[in-house]
């Protein structure tokens, strides 16, 4: 669990360092940042997905973090850089902090 929550923790680092480069509008520098976030993110729900098969009792919503990883991908498709960083700021990585509480 403690790895988990490390896990977490750094991708919430991460994302404040691609938000910080999209509020500059240093897109290329932002969008390179955020690739390995995918990432990370993708392990962690798998990570979240077993976690939570052995311990049914915690209350995580996987799908929430798919369902605003969704927003952000639209939002870059979109090229909304400020919505992006908006909702990588403000709802995935809050979100994440949610969870880690619960953890």
């Amino acid at each position: 669990m403690e790895d988990l929550k490390l896990k977490l923790s750094d991708i919430i680092v991460q994302i404040e360092g691609v938000t910080v480069c999209l509020y500059q509008q240093e897109v290329k520098k932002g969008y390179a940042k955020f690739n390995p976030v995918i990432a990370s993110i993708a392990q962690a729900i798998d990570q979240l997905y077993q976690y939570k098969k052995e311990n049914p009792e915690i209350d995580i919503e996987e799908n929430r973090l798919l369902e605003k990883m969704t927003e952000a991908l639209r939002a870059m498709e979109a090229g909304d850089t400020v919505l992006l960083a908006d909702i990588l700021q403000y709802e995935l990585a809050d979100y994440l902090k949610e969870i880690i509480s619960s953890l």
